[in-house]
């Protein structure tokens, strides 16, 4: 949570109650003094934890999402810049790397980057459904459509619409799911299952693979139209051993995020153990990394 402060000239006595019931620390109300405000803020900072700051400053940033990307070696700032530059577009971003690279977090940074920020972020993990009912899950279904179609059923293109649709491991995607998904990548249109009705949608696709899709273009495993559609935009997640150097940091922030989750005090990790966390090559990534922190914290 965050407390928050309000300056509205205009607010009466009932608009400071509604504000105060909505979780604002305080209320001006009139012309805005300095040292009122100083003393105001010094009251909220002590209530808060410094995670809850940390959290409140993530927020308030122009750019939030570089908060979710933790290291400053050279292929993170590649990853950064490449953010930078193609959040605020509406154009297709493939993400690859090995499996606990953080696709994700690039997917969520990608997302607040861009105007849909407000919107939702839409995930689907497209491995992890078999294709009868991943079509049902991305497209939705009307009742009676299949056999357990019990009730109707928004997808997940139209609960993304406005926002982000990210489609996790869409190496694994059916073949034959792929081409309505190259249809749907088109046009931004769809039917859902048992339906003729058309619903079009304003979303921004995001998708991550940790298997190369080019070899599975020429394997037959993968259309080679719907990877070229994908990869209007590609970004690669360096895996941690080519980024040793974020380790240290990365370490912090992971004992500071276990610490938090499990209320115990902040703890820290002494040079040696610093040394030889770097020194490892990491074959599980930064998940790897950070479980290893979460079972020594």
């Amino acid at each position: 949570h965050a407390q928050v402060l309000v300056h509205d000239p205009t607010a009466g006595a009932r608009e400071a109650f509604r504000l105060g019931s909505l979780g604002a620390f305080w209320l001006f109300a009139g012309e805005l003094e300095p040292a009122p405000v100083a003393e105001r803020l010094e009251e909220a900072a002590a209530e808060l934890e410094s995670a809850d700051l940390a959290c409140l400053a993530k927020v308030l940033a122009p750019e939030s999402w570089r908060g979710l990307l933790v290291g400053e070696s050279r292929p993170m700032q590649r990853v950064a810049e490449t953010i930078r530059l193609v959040g605020p577009r509406r154009c297709t971003v493939l993400i690859t790397g090995e499996t606990g690279t953080g696709k994700e977090m690039a997917a969520r940074a990608l997302h607040l980057a861009s105007p849909r920020a407000h919107k939702p972020l839409v995930t689907v993990n497209c491995g992890a459904l078999p294709e009868h009912l991943l079509e049902a899950e991305l497209f939705g279904h009307v009742k009676g459509a299949f056999t357990g179609a019990i009730q109707s059923r928004t997808g997940r293109f139209e609960q993304a619409d406005g926002g982000t649709l990210f489609l996790d491991e869409i190496g694994d995607m059916p073949l034959e799911l792929q081409v309505k998904l190259l249809r749907v990548l088109q046009e931004r249109e769809f039917q859902r299952l048992g339906s003729s009705e058309t619903v079009r949608v304003d979303i921004r696709v995001v998708a991550a693979s940790n298997s190369d899709l080019g070899d599975r273009v020429r394997q037959g495993r993968f259309r080679e139209d719907l990877y070229y559609r994908l990869n209007v935009v590609p970004l690669t997640m360096p895996p941690l051993r080519a980024r040793l150097g974020d380790v240290p940091v990365l370490s912090a922030h992971f004992v500071g995020k276990v610490c938090r989750q499990e209320s115990l005090p902040v703890k820290r990790l002494r040079g040696e153990m610093l040394d030889r966390l770097a020194s490892y090559h990491w074959p599980g990534n930064v998940r790897q990394l950070e479980n290893a922190v979460e079972m020594a914290v």
